[in-house]
């Protein structure tokens, strides 16, 4: 019996030191053959829907991505079609990106109306900017509108100037500038329920509100400037001493010879048309030799319907012996003007009375007297 049990004992172990022995030789092999578990590889980066920078670098134009300065050299140059289609493919990458949406803006301030651009501008204060492009921010919409004022108001385009400034005025009726600004723009143009509307939530008794209603021609105050309502008035030229220019027949209408700088243009005289009007033709040769301050777009009436033009400022403007300097211009979308190079506008007459001999073609101007 106990050599049956020592000899049950023996095999036993024998059979673990087998066991323990094989798996030794077994084991490396498994590991060798097995998968390890793999390292947790990072995603695709994408840039942090809040970061200031867009996608830079050599990845980025591997991945097909255009960089923020290769779009901004879109800009500057002008090529804002191309711009377009590459900034909706970054900001398909980056939604939320600070510059592209600030650069979106910017694009927006070349080929849409200016009032549009604007409010875009305005909506983009809600995003979390740095102190410093939340200032760059306003400054740059001041810059925008007070340009656009100014100019407006120095053409006496009065309606391009509500134009403007009644969007504004919807999504900031409490702020007086815009206030001041569209009510004076309805004054000027006798409209004096709109203007009383704008004015409702001034004081009665504001200086500045009661200025410009002072300005209603109803009020007996100068409007300066020629107006429908002034132009058909006969001035008194008993004492004064006329500007005569020549001005070439063409059909029934009248073509000025201009001088934009060293460019000789040919406007046709448009007494119906506030402010003075060229080609995209004209516009591209003028800017190839001297720099022209770009205002903003607008919608505008012609003859070929309503078109959106771009309002330009030209350093120099000759017209017979006037001078003009930055002089506000509309550029007119291509097939508008077929004959001339442009329409001549009342603001290359401002403040003047004029006639004009049909018959001979001659535009006489005078200073006008109230």
């Amino acid at each position: 019996m106990k050599r049956l049990l020592l000899s049950a004992l023996l095999i036993s172990l024998g059979m673990n030191i087998y066991l323990f022995v094989a798996l030794q030789q077994v084991q490396p092999q498994e590991r060798t053959a097995s998968q390890v578990s793999p390292v947790r590889q990072p995603l695709n980066h994408k840039p942090s829907p809040l970061t200031s920078s867009a996608p830079t670098g050599n990845s980025a134009e591997n991945a097909g991505i255009p960089t923020l300065a290769a779009l901004q050299t879109l800009l500057e140059k002008g090529h804002f079609r191309e711009l377009e289609s590459r900034l909706q493919q970054a900001l398909r990458v980056s939604p939320d990106n600070i510059d592209l949406l600030l650069l979106e803006g910017q694009l927006m301030v070349r080929t849409r109306p200016l009032s549009e651009a604007v409010i875009h501008l305005y909506s983009l204060r809600d995003l979390p900017l740095s102190q410093s492009q939340r200032e760059a921010l306003r400054q740059r919409i001041n810059e925008l509108v007070s340009t656009a004022v100014n100019q407006l108001k120095a053409a006496e385009d009065w309606d391009l100037l509500a134009q403007l400034l009644e969007p504004l005025f919807q999504i900031m009726p409490a702020h007086r500038p815009y206030i001041l600004q569209l009510a004076e723009a309805y004054a000027r143009q006798n409209k004096p329920t709109l203007m009383e509307d704008v004015l409702a939530s001034l004081t009665p008794n504001d200086p500045q509100a009661n200025r410009i209603r002072g300005l209603l021609p109803s009020a007996n105050i100068e409007v300066p400037g020629i107006s429908e309502d002034t132009a058909s008035i006969e001035p008194d030229i008993s004492n004064q001493q006329g500007i005569t220019i020549q001005l070439e027949a063409d059909g029934s209408h009248f073509i000025a010879r201009v001088s934009f700088a060293d460019q000789p243009a040919r406007l046709m005289l448009d007494t119906g048309a506030t402010t003075t009007a060229i080609t995209r033709e004209l516009y591209d040769r003028l800017r190839v030799r001297q720099r022209l301050v770009f205002v903003g777009n607008f919608e505008v009436n012609t003859a070929a319907g309503r078109v959106s033009a771009a309002m330009v400022q030209v350093p120099v403007v000759t017209f017979g012996p006037l001078r003009f300097t930055d002089l506000s211009v509309l550029v007119l979308p291509d097939g508008v003007m077929q004959n001339a190079d442009g329409l001549l506008g009342m603001n290359m007459m401002q403040n003047m009375d004029f006639r004009l001999n049909q018959q001979t073609g001659e535009l006489t101007l005078y200073r006008h007297t109230p």
